[in-house]
Order: C-alpha cells, then structure tokens, then sequence
C-alpha cells in the first residue's frame, strides 16, 4: 500500500517514481486483476454446477449466515479489482470506497475462517465437503460432498 501511495504522490507531483515502486503497483494492480479473473470463473463454475449441500444438521441461522457471507465475499472479491482500476486509470475519487472494501474484505475472511474452525472443532461435515475426495485418506465411507452424517 505505501508503494502504490507514494507512486500516486510521485506522480502528483511530477517526480518520476521509484522503479521498486512502480514493480510493486504493477504487481498489486496484475494480482488484483488475476483474482478477478479466477472469482469470475468460480462463479461460472457455481452457476453450472452448483455449491455442495449444506449439511441439514446446521441450524437455520448458520445456513442464512453462510450463504450471505458468500456472497458478500463474492462481491468483495469483484468490486476490489474494480475499485483498484478505477482508482488507477479513472478517478482518485475511488480510492477509499477501494480501501473501504479492503478493511471489509478482511472482515469477511475473519468471519470466514472463524466459522471454518468451529466447524472443525464440531466435527460436522461442513469442512470435510470442502476437500476433494481424492485427498481424504481412510475415509472412504463418509458423504464429503453432502447432507448426511
């Protein structure tokens, strides 16, 4: 962040900036549009093919909450490389609904990961239809994708 900063600051003021600098918005900006590229294609993939059941043992408030917090990481996810764009090329004007979105994005990882550790400590399937099969070992018998358990 303190590159691309004093990048915007350089050229503001009509100094050349720092070529580490430069590499490093460029890195943060190809990055950005990478993950942009791969949500787009998880969502594809979501729309053909769908998101594992959630397993009918979760609570009705878990299922309301996992599917918004998806959601909202989905869009995070897409408005972030946006944002950075139009911060870069269009308008100053988007840099902090960009940096807004990072703090939120962040957010939205915590609760993700809260959930991911609750769900293992509970031993429920909810992480398990998260692995492919191929990568479990001895349990052959168990659903991983699904609703029973």
């Amino acid at each position: 962040a303190w590159a691309i900063q004093r990048t915007h600051i350089d050229h503001a003021q009509g100094t050349n900036p720092q070529p580490f600098d430069l590499l490093l918005h460029q890195v943060h900006a190809f990055s950005g549009w990478t993950i942009l590229g791969l949500v787009s294609v998880r969502i594809l993939l979501r729309c053909f093919w769908g998101a594992p059941a959630l397993p009918e043992t979760l609570p009705p408030w878990q299922r309301k909450t996992a599917t918004i917090n998806h959601a909202l990481l989905y869009g995070v996810l897409i408005a972030l490389p946006v944002t950075g764009t139009a911060a870069m090329y269009l308008t100053q004007a988007a840099v902090p609904v960009h940096q807004t979105l990072v703090y939120f994005g962040i957010g939205l990882v915590a609760l993700h990961i809260a959930a991911v550790v609750m769900h293992g400590l509970s031993k429920d399937s909810v992480v398990r239809r998260m692995i492919p099969r191929r990568l479990t070992l001895g349990d052959e018998k168990s659903d991983h994708r699904g609703s029973s358990e």
